[in-house]
């Protein structure tokens, strides 16, 4: 009996997503060092001088090409992302291994990034804000930077949305009276309130404390960031 084994199935790709990332890579991976190649030897053409401009940086005013290639390349990393959440999250699964298998790929980043310049030398010269440690960095940061309490979505870095939405819930108890909607207006002002007091209390204690307050706010970074997995922890322990 003839079994016909068909092959597995590939997870689709967004074909856009892929033709950006191509064309970033093309201009670090020599198209860059091309163009200012041929500027130098076509002194003449104000065409290859215009593009030999766009691939190098802008000194402060204005912007060049050049500028972009990191924008996008966190751009890119953050759209991969959320389709490499997504296989951890389908269904009722926990996002927690998701989520540190994103943290493990941004530390792999920025530890690839210490090796590229410094190679770990720990000297004076040494660049610690490597471009692919950003990446990790600001990837790591996109994921993070909002999460859900109690089924409100909250912005983590910032308070706009979050006053945004607290209005639009007061606004919505003060047509219809639900105290529901209250209540959702309530958790959104004690975040703001908690932001602006974390931003005064980082404010006197940089004074007082100097670099020991940097240390302190990642010792209680590091802690919010372990009781962010408290949940999805106590739901796996309890199956």
């Amino acid at each position: 009996m003839a079994y016909s084994s068909s092959p597995p199935s590939r997870s689709p790709r967004l074909h856009s997503l892929d033709a950006l990332r191509g064309l970033d890579m093309l201009i670090i991976l020599g198209l860059d060092a091309l163009v200012l190649l041929l500027a130098s030897r076509n002194p003449e053409s104000a065409f290859l001088q215009e593009a030999a401009r766009q691939m190098t940086h802008a000194r402060w005013e204005g912007l060049h090409l050049y500028d972009l290639v990191f924008p996008v390349f966190v751009f890119i990393s953050g759209v991969s992302m959320s389709f490499s959440l997504g296989k951890y999250t389908s269904g009722n699964a926990s996002s927690a291994p998701g989520l540190l298998h994103l943290w493990k790929r941004a530390l792999v980043l920025a530890f690839l990034g210490l090796l590229v310049n410094g190679t770990l030398t720990w000297t004076d010269s040494m660049r610690y804000a490597s471009v692919l440690g950003l990446i990790g960095f600001s990837c790591a940061m996109q994921v993070q930077a909002f999460r859900k309490v109690n089924g409100y979505a909250f912005a983590s870095t910032m308070c706009i949305g979050n006053l945004r939405s607290g209005v639009d819930a007061f606004c919505a108890y003060w047509d219809t009276r639900d105290r529901t909607a209250l209540r959702k207006a309530g958790r959104y002002f004690a975040v703001i309130l908690i932001f602006a007091l974390g931003a005064g209390f980082g404010g006197v204690a940089s004074q007082l404390w100097g670099t020991g307050a940097i240390w302190a706010s990642c010792l209680l970074l590091a802690v919010s960031f372990l009781l962010m997995f408290r949940q999805e922890i106590q739901a796996e322990a309890d199956c």
